[in-house]
């Protein structure tokens, strides 16, 4: 969808996760159903690369020149491996396990992709040793992948950004007590709490950081309410702002000219209605008649 206007880029059961933006060419990436196989691709002005051979989907992309790198899943012989492909040539992430010092293949997925001066970030989870999750990263795909702290809880890796020497992962790790997800943002390998895991469930899927101002989205599902509902938040340097008190979500996050766009969903009592949220200012991009959502915005 470009300014509210809707783009058809397949005719069969598919979606698509993430937006990229290069020069005057537009890609999306996702996944498509055939012959009732799902498969990663991506479209660069709608025309498809098909990325897996068996099951698969991807959910992070990012670009430079005529490079498209994606990252996402794909089921290889039963299990959800985290795949990194280049162009079209993928490979399986596997990670160095630091519980028992050895590579191990684990389930998983990539879950974010960057680039920045050259390099290619990526971050994405695996079951390790023990069986809990834990969020890895690597750069310009080598592999295999390190480990993120994680104090040995079960942790998710959702989204990577570089500004200079800073790297910044957002994700979650449980509370240790509780069991319960707190939205978590790593800078450097430390990592600061943005819930408490104990009144709500936080996850945080997206964070930018520019000059000395940080921005994450956080969805925060509170255990306290009456109903149990899903509110999107954006955080700048900690300080939240509610986007929603309906049952919503928000997938995506973008800064330009010092304004702060999320994209997501919001549900009218029947219905998913695709939006963005403007500095906390919701704006439909359908009328609800059928259920949709956005995952991904892209500004410039």
């Amino acid at each position: 969808m470009e300014n509210g206007t809707s783009v058809a880029v397949s005719q069969n059961e598919s979606g698509l996760n993430a937006i990229y933006v290069n020069a005057n060419d537009v890609y999306v990436a996702g996944w498509e159903r055939i012959n009732n196989l799902q498969l990663a691709n991506y479209w660069k002005k709608g025309t498809k690369t098909t990325l897996g051979t068996d099951a698969s989907a991807v959910y992070t992309m990012a670009v430079n020149g005529t490079d498209v790198y994606t990252g996402g899943f794909e089921i290889i012989n039963g299990f959800d491996l985290p795949r990194y492909w280049h162009n079209s040539t993928g490979i399986t992430v596997n990670v160095n396990d630091p519980i028992i010092s050895k590579v191990v293949m684990g389930n998983g997925a990539c879950a974010g992709i960057y680039y920045s001066a050259n390099n290619v970030y990526a971050v994405g989870s695996y079951r390790n040793s023990q069986g809990r999750f834990s969020p890895w990263e690597t750069t310009n795909g080598e592999v295999p992948a390190n480990t993120i702290p994680n104090n040995d809880k079960f942790s998710f890796a959702n989204a990577i950004f570089v500004n200079g020497s800073d790297k910044y992962v957002a994700g979650n790790q449980n509370n240790a007590t509780t069991g319960l997800a707190m939205a978590t943002v790593w800078k450097n390998g430390d990592y600061t709490s943005l819930t408490d895991g104990i009144s709500s469930v936080g996850v945080a899927k997206a964070v930018l950081a520019i000059g000395n101002d940080i921005y994450v989205w956080c969805m925060n599902k509170r255990t306290n309410m009456v109903a149990d509902l899903h509110l999107p938040s954006t955080g700048k340097n900690g300080v939240p702002i509610k986007l929603s008190t309906a049952n919503s979500n928000a997938t995506g996050i973008a800064v330009f000219d010092g304004d702060v766009y999320v994209t997501g969903w919001e549900n009218n009592g029947t219905r998913n209605i695709v939006k963005y949220w403007k500095n906390g200012t919701a704006v439909s991009l359908t009328d609800g008649a059928s259920s949709s959502a956005g995952n991904s915005i892209f500004v410039r």
